[in-house]
């Protein structure tokens, strides 16, 4: 592989995340769609370098801030705006809406807007992949707020109880979120501060990556 191109093509799908959702707020402000939404704008980085490291055969399970991700996968851009517009030619013809876009053809069978849902279908995928031998594994992409869900962490012991073959990915926000001096608080409040003590806890193989550099 060539990295160089390999490196410039997720930089260019990053660039499109991002002109993608101030297009969003600029429509949203236009009074072309009502109602709240989320962005994935600063996260950029880690949505296509997760995606560029899929093949097929995986099923990623997303989140009430999807855009990115499904962009990343492959999804065009324009059928996912006409999603969000409510629109017959959209990526679900228009009944989903921003919090559920999917493409099950691009291997993103649903979107979940419930908080940690994307975290038990990822590994419901991994078990259909490993009882049907696809080869391939269950993705899931939620943010650090889920961890105040018990069933994000039954879902994790039941994962490395019965040796899954699925990704975690844990977009940690709470820095970027509103700051408590304005009057705002993290998206979560755990006693270790650190979202990757409870894999660890488990037995998981887990890491720690800076999504901003």
């Amino acid at each position: 592989m060539d990295n160089g191109k390999h490196f410039l093509d997720i930089f260019q799908n990053m660039i499109e995340i991002r002109r993608f959702e101030e297009e969003v707020i600029r429509l949203h402000d236009a009074g072309e769609f009502s109602g709240h939404y989320h962005l994935y704008i600063g996260q950029e980085a880690t949505g296509t370098a997760v995606m560029a490291s899929l093949v097929p055969e995986d099923r990623i399970f997303s989140t009430h801030r999807n855009h990115g991700h499904l962009i990343a996968r492959g999804a065009d851009p324009s059928s996912a705006m006409a999603e969000i517009l409510g629109r017959s030619t959209g990526l679900n013809g228009g009944r989903g809406g921003t919090f559920h876009l999917a493409n099950p053809d691009l291997g993103m069978p649903h979107t979940s807007a419930l908080v940690g849902g994307a975290v038990p279908l990822a590994a419901g995928g991994a078990l259909a992949a490993k009882l049907k031998k696809t080869g391939g594994i269950g993705v899931a992409m939620f943010g650090d707020g889920c961890f105040e869900e018990g069933l994000v962490f039954e879902t994790l012991n039941l994962a490395r109880l019965w040796h899954l073959p699925v990704i975690f990915v844990c977009e940690n926000n709470t820095p970027g979120a509103v700051l408590k001096a304005a009057g705002g608080t993290n998206s979560s409040n755990m006693p270790a501060g650190r979202v990757l003590d409870t894999p660890a806890a488990l037995g998981m193989e887990a890491y720690e990556v800076d999504g901003g550099d």
